[in-house]
């Protein structure tokens, strides 16, 4: 299950999804929460996914966050460097069809500090291919 959603529904479900051996991914994309605002006006905080990804972990619910669309790079290590103790797997994939703002990233720069800090964590990730594109190790 991949959600942006309600924390409360969430958080009321965590019995089931235990139950039904449900795996727990969240869109997380920022830290800040105006950010978030501009973005996904109508999707829940920060904190309320930060929550619902801390209780889902301790409740033994394996969970995973979908670290996309990368559109500020500083933010995504940010919530990488927050959220990695909660989280068991991390998708990373940077912004598309937005020129004006993929323009705004080095994305080979994002790539190498996101693959470097997530290996110091020793978190368990994958890097999606339109990211991956910018591996210069290839």
């Amino acid at each position: 299950m991949l959600t942006k959603g309600c924390a409360d529904l969430i958080l009321e479900d965590l019995e089931l999804m235990k139950t039904a051996r449900t795996q727990l991914g969240i869109t997380l994309c920022f830290m800040d929460d105006e950010a978030r605002r501009d973005w996904e006006p109508n999707a829940s905080t920060v904190e309320d996914r930060l929550i619902v990804l801390k209780t889902a972990y301790k409740e033994g619910i394996f969970t995973w966050v979908s670290l996309e669309p990368v559109i500020n790079a500083d933010q995504a290590l940010a919530v990488i460097g927050m959220a990695h103790p909660y989280v068991n797997f991390w998708k990373v994939g940077k912004l598309n069809h937005m020129k004006e703002y993929e323009l705004t990233v080095d994305w080979v720069k994002f790539l190498f500090d996101a693959e470097t800090l997530l290996t110091k964590l020793g978190a368990k990730y994958y890097i999606k291919n339109d990211l991956r594109f910018f591996n210069k190790k290839q």
